[in-house]
């Protein structure tokens, strides 16, 4: 994939109609996030980038972006295709192309329980160097990948470098 970014607005509509299916806190963190980087960062672009649970569970991760980027937010939501199992998942977002090292790892959501939400926001963005690998593993930064019942689809929310 390739970094397109666009107008702000339209990736908030983009992140409104996500809304329904996110706890009423996180929609607020978002909110929070949008208004944070108004102030800041006038006329940011940005580029909202969903990702399915297959993408994330992929042997290595899958590099979103391919290339360098700063990253806003990360939404992911455990669902799964059955009951999970015992096996606890962390969502990953790694500054590489693949989920080798745990040392590249810049944001992490631990998804401990069924249907379990998590939100990673930062205002000031973090620097990602070489691109914006999404990977669930079975521990925090790790490279063994979570199974389909285990992980969940999200997506993340990045800018220019």
């Amino acid at each position: 994939m390739a970094l397109s970014l666009e107008n702000q607005n339209y990736v908030w509509q983009r992140v409104r109609e996500k809304q329904s299916i996110m706890h009423p806190d996180f929609a607020n963190q978002l909110y929070a996030l949008r208004k944070a980087l108004a102030e800041s960062k006038r006329g940011i672009k940005l580029q909202l980038i969903p990702f399915t649970e297959a993408q994330a569970i992929t042997n290595g991760g899958t590099d979103l972006v391919g290339e360098a980027c700063t990253l806003y937010a990360l939404y992911v939501k455990k669902t799964g295709a059955g009951t999970p199992t015992a096996t606890d998942s962390f969502a990953a977002v790694h500054a590489a192309a693949t989920n080798g090292s745990s040392a590249t790892v810049v944001a992490l959501a631990a998804l401990l329980v069924a249907n379990e939400e998590r939100l990673v926001v930062d205002p000031v963005g973090i620097p990602v160097a070489t691109g914006a690998t999404i990977s669930e593993a079975t521990a925090p930064g790790g490279a063994t990948e979570s199974t389909a019942q285990d992980g969940g689809p999200g997506f993340i929310i990045v800018g220019a470098a």
